[in-house]
């Protein structure tokens, strides 16, 4: 039997040409604004994103869980897992494409995305997601928390 993680490459086989256009955005966005507001922007950004790609009404984590991986799978974007702890939800998004934005500028992005799912969810404004590794391993891990 074949694991999410191997169904998921053998589907994403395309070639991903945005790294010409949104590389040196990013770096003219970090060098113009400076980190702090960088990141702020980016954030942002994925909070509209997440408006945009809307998730239908859930009844489950797990029914989160896929909604969102069918947006994923249609963007080539990799994958995401959701795990329930007792006093936090583990977010871990993996197998972006080779040629995405440098990886802390993604996990920004991704942040934004992840914050307006689960705040349209019912989360509301009191629970954050913040990220929890350093973004450079292709590898995102965030909690969403109180």
């Amino acid at each position: 039997m074949q694991s999410k993680l191997t169904a998921y490459l053998e589907s994403q086989r395309r070639d991903s040409n945005w790294s010409a256009l949104l590389n040196p955005f990013l770096y003219e966005v970090f060098a113009t604004l400076g980190e702090e507001q960088a990141r702020h922007l980016l954030v942002n950004a994925g909070i509209r994103a997440g408006q945009d790609l809307a998730l239908p009404a859930c009844e489950s984590i797990a029914q989160l869980e896929l909604e969102a991986n069918l947006h994923w799978s249609r963007l080539g974007w990799g994958l995401v897992t959701f795990i329930e702890h007792s006093d936090y939800l583990e977010i871990t998004h993996e197998c972006i494409p080779a040629q995405a934005p440098e990886y802390g500028s993604f996990a920004d992005f991704l942040q934004g995305v992840y914050q307006q799912w689960f705040r349209a969810a019912g989360a509301g404004d009191h629970l954050k997601v913040h990220q929890t590794n350093e973004a450079h391993t292709g590898v995102f891990s965030f909690r969403l928390v109180g």
